[in-house]
């Protein structure tokens, strides 16, 4: 039988570059949400959070398995993608996304944040350290638990 876990991950998104990146002029970070980006906000802001619900599954051998609309990813890799771009109305222009890896997460982290029904938070360093937005997977010393 599996146990299941319901929780949310808080992501504390900081080191925001400001609205100019390159090119881009009006730049905003949001979130994936099946295959839209929503609550994005301007990148000129000291602080970006962001909720996700997860349900967590574990398999009788402890193996993990995310689930919910923010979860992306084949069963190997499930992430949740913070995103880059510019909003003109409801329309969404990205041009780049940042993975936050899920399988890497303790278990232990999870079954706290279940247990004390608090969300499971990470404050994540929104540039790398050459100054530039992150993007593709992002780097285990970009993120700080707790």
């Amino acid at each position: 039988m599996k146990q299941a876990l319901n929780i949310v991950l808080k992501l504390h998104c900081y080191h925001l570059p400001g609205k100019t990146v390159g090119e881009r002029k009006a730049v905003r970070l949001g979130i994936q949400k099946r295959d839209e980006v929503i609550d994005d906000i301007s990148a000129d802001v000291d602080e970006a959070i962001f909720l996700a619900p997860l349900r967590v599954e574990f398999s009788p051998e402890g193996t993990a398995r995310f689930l919910g609309p923010y979860v992306h990813g084949n069963p190997r890799e499930k992430f949740i993608y913070l995103c880059w771009g510019e909003r003109a109305g409801s329309h969404w222009d990205g041009f780049s996304r940042a993975k936050l890896q899920l399988l890497p997460i303790p278990a232990a982290l999870l079954f706290r944040a279940a247990d004390t029904e608090t969300p499971l938070e990470v404050r994540i360093d929104m540039q790398d350290e050459k100054g530039k937005i992150i993007c593709a997977t992002i780097k285990q010393t970009q993120l700080h638990w707790g």
